[in-house]
């Protein structure tokens, strides 16, 4: 046992004196001890979220999903248990100034640009997609017109909110036009390509005949004739006034498949 401590302490005094050796012959060389960096938590702040989707008139207070979520990002979620697409209840809460943090409102009574002019809702920098956001910056990324919606006019870098944007439908970001086939011929245009939609599926055969794909031709001069004349010159034929020249929703969404032929140009 006497020679194994008389071994260390002689490898230690070598250790010792090479240590030394080393440092003569780079005086220059100096040792620091490790720095050590403190993680930032970027959830430290509580906060309370006041949240506000489509689809939530049946939402479940205290559900597990809430709690853990709650608990990992250090917030207490209150959603508002409201469906988004009662017009009337939400034209309520707007008129009272009740504005979530977030919300999914496709029945606001005020386009985004109304709301932000009235200071109802505030501005989402660039950065702030960037930093807070990443994966959904790095999908504007790889589709750079996303960057183009929902701008502050006037701003290059200040937005009105975020752009619904996934990979499946952000390489269209929902551009392509459907056009009413017979509203189309009644007004005096024609196009040859027509490649019909043909449904398999049982539910879906009323679709039949009544989809179309086309390659866009059509210039913008030619577009902005068209809805011009679907405006006002009765494309429907029915001697009333009741047409428009776009709309946001297809009229398939409101449970006319099968009475209307449309074109959907690619």
């Amino acid at each position: 046992m006497k020679k194994f401590l008389v071994f260390l302490v002689v490898i230690s005094i070598l250790m010792s004196f090479v240590a030394c050796k080393g440092s003569e012959g780079n005086p220059d060389i100096t040792t620091v001890p490790g720095a050590t960096t403190t993680e930032v938590n970027p959830f430290e702040e509580f906060m309370e979220i006041t949240w506000l989707a489509q689809l939530n008139a049946d939402y479940q207070d205290g559900r597990w999903d809430e709690l853990e979520l709650e608990e990992v990002f250090n917030v207490d979620l209150q959603v508002w248990a409201m469906d988004s697409r009662q017009g009337e209840q939400m034209a309520s809460l707007v008129a009272a100034g009740e504005i979530p943090d977030y919300f999914f409102m496709p029945t606001a009574p005020r386009q985004p640009l109304d709301m932000y002019n009235e200071k109802l809702i505030r501005s989402i920098p660039l950065s702030y997609f960037r930093d807070y956001v990443p994966g959904y910056y790095e999908v504007l990324e790889q589709q750079p017109i996303g960057f183009s919606y929902n701008l502050i006019p006037g701003t290059t870098d200040e937005y009105l909110g975020f752009t619904q944007v996934d990979m499946r439908s952000c390489t269209y970001f929902y551009d392509s036009t459907c056009i009413n086939l017979d509203w189309l011929e009644s007004v005096g245009y024609t196009i040859d390509n027509l490649q019909e939609a043909t449904q398999s599926a049982e539910d879906y055969k009323e679709y039949n005949d009544n989809i179309y794909f086309a390659e866009g031709g059509f210039t913008f001069d030619e577009m902005n004739d068209i809805m011009k004349k679907f405006t006002e010159d009765d494309p429907d034929g029915n001697g009333e006034d009741d047409t428009y020249g776009i709309a946001s929703e297809c009229q398939w969404k409101l449970g006319k498949p099968n009475t209307i032929r449309f074109i959907r140009i690619r």
